[in-house]
């Protein structure tokens, strides 16, 4: 049988309003901070959302919201564990921009 690919997905807010336009990236936990790059890369859409389908799963990962690609680290999530047809919603709020 077929198993559901894993998902992370959610909506980054700032002062309860969507935040358009940040990268959001997907990493391994064991690579974070590491010259590793993400395993995955979104920019939040009009609406503040991102996602993350067809994630290898099971696995652990963070998830790192920036200004832009190269710009300023805004959140930081602690390790996510994933399991097999995961589907994990995180919203993001972030404090400044």
């Amino acid at each position: 049988t077929l198993v559901a690919p894993a998902r992370i997905h959610g909506t980054v807010t700032s002062g309860g309003q969507p935040a358009p336009g940040l990268t959001v990236n997907l990493y391994l936990a064991t690579q974070y901070g590491t010259a590793a790059g993400p395993v995955q890369t979104r920019t939040t859409g009009a609406d503040g959302t991102y996602d993350f389908a067809d994630v290898d799963a099971p696995e652990h990962y963070v998830v790192e919201v920036r200004a832009s690609a190269t710009g300023s680290v805004l959140y930081t999530s602690s390790p996510i564990t994933l399991a097999a047809s995961d589907q994990r919603e995180l919203d993001p709020v972030l404090t400044s921009r």
